[in-house]
């Protein structure tokens, strides 16, 4: 009877275990902190997307972004989305992933949490030193090209320009070979009115009618040389007598064409003391030959070799060796020019794409010798 007893109180005391066990709740699943964390990821992942956008329109607005920024800048907004996209992604996965850890079963996958944790983290701590160091990636004494010496780069005063416009110089200038076959005379623009132009097929003339249409609309935006001097352009030549002085922007120099974004604006100055203005656009496109630029044959382009600038302003033409210029010496043998007389109410009455204008050169009085010409053929 005793261990009847006992027997049963033993059962009685297993099934009362196997009810109490059986009624402890399941293992919590995902907290409200899982939750925050979704929404961080899911964040992250549309900063990133509109980073990566805003970037893209970015560079199709201004191509010279590309030679001007760092691998990353918070400079430019579309970095600093894409930072912040990276930075929320990374946080908002680990969070969740540790939130769930504890209905995890063995230890592989803490461990490999503990391991994405590390991996992230210093991802974070490169893209911050990437960020603050940004500003000082184009320094123009480190823009100089193998074979290049960074100790003459430095000692070339170029105060005028902008730093990105001085980086982008030197790394125009150190970038070519350090001799051309030059007389010391240089380019001259011959005052001979061209021939007719040749008619163009009718996809020809779609394409340059809406090339030629982006140009003017650019040259809306550069009425004076302050309009000029704020986009980052800055005056290189004195006047040249049916052609007027030259305005660079040395970070779009050597870019490939577009008829929106000239290296060089040209500006009037036979305007007899009053503002200086704009008459056209000046391209300087590298290549092994003339480049494809407005369609057409039309666009005729030339030459400048041995190009020798003092603080970003032209002084001599036709230097055979970099050795014989004091400031920055450009080789110039794969550099094309094309002028493109774009501004509506300065029309070329000798074409859009002569190399003179006449109206640059008519005799007025008191117009300097400098500015004076006498084309002929007209």
């Amino acid at each position: 009877m005793l261990l009847r007893d006992r027997h049963r109180a033993s059962r009685s005391t297993v099934g009362d275990t196997a009810d109490r066990s059986v009624a402890l709740p399941a293992s919590p699943g995902p907290d409200r902190a899982a939750g925050v964390f979704y929404v961080l990821l899911i964040s992250g992942v549309v900063l990133i997307a509109s980073g990566a956008a805003l970037d893209a329109l970015l560079h199709a607005r201004d191509p010279s972004l590309a030679s001007t920024e760092s691998l990353f800048s918070f400079g430019n907004p579309g970095h600093a989305l894409l930072g912040t996209g990276f930075s929320a992604v990374a946080v908002g996965g680990l969070g969740m992933a540790r939130a769930q850890a504890r209905s995890w079963d063995g230890a592989w996958p803490k461990a490999l949490l503990q391991v994405g944790g590390a991996v992230a983290a210093a991802a974070l701590v490169v893209l911050g030193w990437l960020a603050a160091t940004s500003e000082h990636r184009h320094e123009p004494a480190t823009l100089v090209a193998e074979g290049g010496s960074s100790a003459a780069a430095a000692r070339v005063d170029r105060s005028r320009l902008p730093a990105e416009e001085q980086s982008a110089l030197v790394a125009l200038s150190w970038s070519r070979g350090s001799a051309v076959e030059a007389d010391g005379e240089g380019h001259e623009h011959a005052f001979v009115e061209p021939g007719p132009e040749t008619d163009l097929s009718p996809g020809e003339q779609l394409l340059l009618d809406e090339q030629w249409a982006a140009a003017a609309s650019a040259a809306a935006r550069f009425e004076t040389t302050a309009d000029a001097e704020a986009d980052g352009y800055r005056q290189t030549s004195a006047a040249v007598p049916g052609v007027g002085s030259h305005w660079i922007k040395w970070s779009l120099v050597d870019r490939p064409f577009d008829p929106a974004h000239p290296s060089m604006l040209l500006f009037d100055e036979t305007t007899q003391g009053r503002p200086l203005r704009l008459v056209g656009f000046s391209y300087w496109v590298a290549g092994a030959e003339d480049p494809e630029g407005f369609a057409g044959p039309n666009d005729t382009w030339h030459g400048h070799q041995g190009l020798c600038f003092a603080n970003g302003w032209l002084v001599r033409e036709g230097v055979p060796d970099r050795a014989d210029c004091e400031g920055d010496w450009i080789n110039g043998t794969d550099l094309w020019m094309l002028h493109a007389w774009v501004v509506r109410d300065m029309a070329n009455p000798w074409g859009r794409f002569a190399a003179v204008n006449p109206a640059l050169c008519r005799q007025r009085p008191h117009t300097p010798d400098a500015m004076t010409c006498d084309p002929v053929g007209r």
